[in-house]
C-alpha cells in the first residue's frame, strides 16, 4: 500500500469518526462509551495524518484560502461561543412567557409567595411508572423549581428505585413526596393540583398548628359526621386539617370562655339560641382580638346572637333569599347564585366563579359605629329578593311584595374592629378583632361544600381570619384545549416565512459571500 493511500485512509477515517461521534452525542444528548471512543479515534487518526503529511498541511495552512478559512472558523467559533453563553444563561435563568388565556403555565400569586418565603431547601420527588407517568405533573413541579432556587424536583421511577419509595413512605404510583433538607420531615401529596402541592408545602414548612373551634350544644352540624351525611360539616373540617389546622368542638357554656389557643371561632348554624353568658364570653374573646365566623341557619330566630351581632353593626334580617335565576338554571329558587363579590382578600382569588348559598338570609350593615369598619363581601343577583313571609315559604310559595327586601342583598359581610377605639370606654385595649357573617350555613354542609366556589369561599375566609393568607384557596385552571385560529393569509405567512423566506435569505447571503471572495 502506497504512502498516499495511507494518508487518505487516516484522513478519511479521522473525519468520518469525528462526524459520527458528534452526531451520536447530539442525538443521545450525552457522551457514551461508543461515541467517546469514536471521537477519540477520529482525533487520533487526524493527528496521525497531520504528522505524516505535515509538509502539505503546513503549505496549505500558509495559503490565502487557508487564511480565509481560518478566519471563517474563528468567526464561527465566536458565534457558537455566544450561542452557548446565551443558552447557558437561558437554562440557569429561564423566562417563561405564558400566552394562554387561563395562564395555565403560570403559578398563582399565593404559590409564588410561599416559594419566596422558603427558608429551608425542599426536595420534591414524583414517583411514576413507565406505564403511568404524568407529563403535566412534572411540568408543574418544574415551574416550582424554576420559581425558587430552594425547591428541587426529582422524577423517580418507582419500579427501579423501590428503596427510595420505601424511605419516603410511597406505596403507589403517582404520588409526590416533599422533604425538608434541614429536618428531614416528609409530606406526601395525593392531590397533584397546584392547590394540593402548595398547601402540602405550607404544611411542611409551618411549625405552628392553629386551632379552629366549632361551637356545639345548640344543634350545630357535627364536624365528625360521615361524609355521606348531607347535614354534617365534616368535609369542611377535613379540608381544614389538610392545610394543617387543628379542629375541635367547644361548648362555651361548659368552658365559660373561649380558649386562648382559638385562632378562629366558628358558629355554624345553631338551631337554638346561644345563652347570654356565651354571648358575653364571645364579646370578651373579641375584645382580646378574636376572630369569629357566624353562619346563620334558615328561618330560625336567635335573639341573643342577633343582639350580639347588632352590637358590632350587623343586622340579620328575618327573611330568606329567593332567586328565580337559580330556577331558570335548573336549581331551587331558595338557592341563590352568588356571582357578585365585593373586592376583598377573601374574594379576590375567586375570580368569576360563582357560589351557591341555599336557604340564606340577608344582612344590613351599619357603618357609623366608631372603631368598626363594615364591608359587604358577597351580594345576590339583582333579580333576587328577601322574602319575609316565612309561613308562605314553608308552604312552597313566594311572591315579592312591599314587606320584602329588595336586591342587591348582602349575604356575606365582614367587620373589622379596632378595640382601641370601639372599646375605649370599657378598658384600655389595643387589639383588632374580625367578624365574618354568612347568611347561610347550608353552603358549607357536606351536601353543598363541593359546589362551585363554596369550598374556596369558606376556606379563604378561615385563612384570612387566621392570618394565613398564603393558604387562600387556589382556583383550578381550565386545562381544556385552546386551538389557535388563524385567517387564510396568516396561515400562508406562517408557512412562507420559515419554509421559504428564511432559507432564501440564507442562500442569498451565502451567494454574496461567495461572489465577494471570488472578486478578492
Amino acid at each position: 500500500m502506497s504512502g498516499d493511500m495511507m494518508k487518505k485512509i487516516f484522513f478519511g477515517a479521522g473525519i468520518l469518526l469525528v462526524i459520527f461521534g458528534g452526531i451520536s452525542v447530539v442525538l443521545l444528548g450525552a457522551f457514551t462509551g461508543a461515541n467517546t471512543a469514536a471521537l477519540a479515534a477520529g482525533g487520533l487518526f487526524t493527528l496521525i495524518y497531520i504528522f505524516i503529511d505535515r509538509e502539505r498541511v503546513l503549505k496549505a495552512a500558509a495559503s490565502r484560502q487557508a487564511r480565509y478559512g481560518i478566519n471563517a472558523g474563528i468567526y464561527t467559533l465566536l458565534v457558537l461561543g455566544i450561542i452557548v453563553v446565551i443558552q447557558a444563561i437561558a437554562v440557569s435563568r429561564p423566562v417563561v412567557i405564558d400566552l394562554t388565556e387561563e395562564k395555565k403555565y403560570t403559578l398563582s400569586e399565593q404559590t409564588l409567595n410561599v416559594l419566596n418565603s422558603l427558608d429551608a431547601g425542599i426536595n420534591a420527588y414524583y414517583f411514576y411508572s413507565v406505564s403511568a407517568r404524568s407529563v403535566r405533573v412534572e411540568d408543574r413541579l418544574k415551574m416550582y423549581e424554576t420559581a425558587s432556587p430552594k425547591f428541587r424536583f426529582f422524577a423517580v421511577d418507582a419500579d427501579k428505585n423501590p428503596a427510595e419509595a420505601q424511605r419516603l413512605g410511597i406505596e403507589r404510583y403517582g404520588l409526590i413526596a416533599l422533604q425538608r433538607e434541614d429536618t428531614g420531615a416528609i409530606e406526601r401529596v395525593e392531590l397533584l393540583s397546584e392547590e394540593g402541592i402548595t398547601n402540602a408545602l405550607l404544611r411542611l414548612v409551618r411549625d405552628e398548628v392553629k386551632k379552629i373551634y366549632f361551637t356545639t350544644g345548640h344543634g350545630e352540624p357535627a364536624i365528625d359526621a360521615p361524609h355521606n351525611d348531607k347535614n354534617g360539616i365534616s368535609i369542611f373540617a377535613g379540608e381544614l386539617k389538610k392545610v394543617n389546622y387543628g379542629t375541635g368542638e367547644l361548648e362555651i357554656f361548659s368552658e365559660g370562655k373561649v380558649p386562648e389557643d382559638c385562632a378562629v371561632l366558628v358558629i355554624a348554624g345553631p338551631k337554638t339560641d346561644i345563652f347570654p353568658g356565651e354571648a358575653d364570653a364571645i364579646s370578651d374573646y373579641l375584645l382580646k382580638g378574636g376572630r369569629i365566623v357566624v353562619m346563620y341557619p334558615p328561618m330560625t330566630g336567635l335573639p341573643n346572637l342577633e343582639k350580639l351581632m347588632l352590637k358590632y353593626g350587623i343586622t340579620a334580617h328575618n327573611d330568606i333569599v329567593v332567586d328565580n335565576v337559580s330556577r331558570m338554571l335548573g336549581g331551587d329558587f331558595l338557592m341563590p347564585i352568588i356571582s357578585s363579590y365585593d373586592y376583598h382578600k377573601i374574594t379576590a382569588a375567586l375570580g368569576r366563579t360563582s357560589s351557591f348559598m341555599p336557604m340564606a338570609r340577608s344582612f344590613n350593615i351599619k357603618s357609623e359605629i366608631n372603631g368598626i369598619k363594615l364591608y359587604p363581601i358577597a351580594e345576590t343577583h339583582p333579580s333576587a329578593w328577601g322574602e319575609t313571609d316565612l309561613a308562605g315559604i314553608r308552604q312552597g310559595r313566594a311572591a315579592k311584595d312591599e314587606k320584602d327586601y329588595s336586591a342587591p342583598l348582602i349575604v356575606a359581610a365582614i367587620a373589622d374592629i379596632d378595640n382601641g377605639v370601639f372599646a375605649s370606654g370599657i378598658q384600655s385595649v389595643d387589639t383588632n378583632a374580625k367578624i365574618v357573617v354568612f347568611g347561610s350555613v347550608e353552603f358549607v354542609l357536606n351536601n353543598y361544600i363541593g359546589t362551585a366556589a363554596n369550598k374556596n369561599f369558606v376556606m379563604n375566609t378561615i385563612s384570612y381570619l387566621a392570618e394565613d393568607e398564603d393558604l387562600l384557596a387556589i382556583p383550578p385552571k381550565d386545562n381544556s384545549f385552546e386551538p389557535l385560529f388563524m385567517s387564510k393569509v396568516q396561515g400562508r405567512m406562517l408557512f412562507l416565512i420559515p419554509a421559504v423566506f428564511l432559507p432564501l435569505l440564507f442562500l442569498a447571503a451565502g451567494i454574496m459571500v461567495f461572489v465577494r471572495r471570488r472578486m478578492l
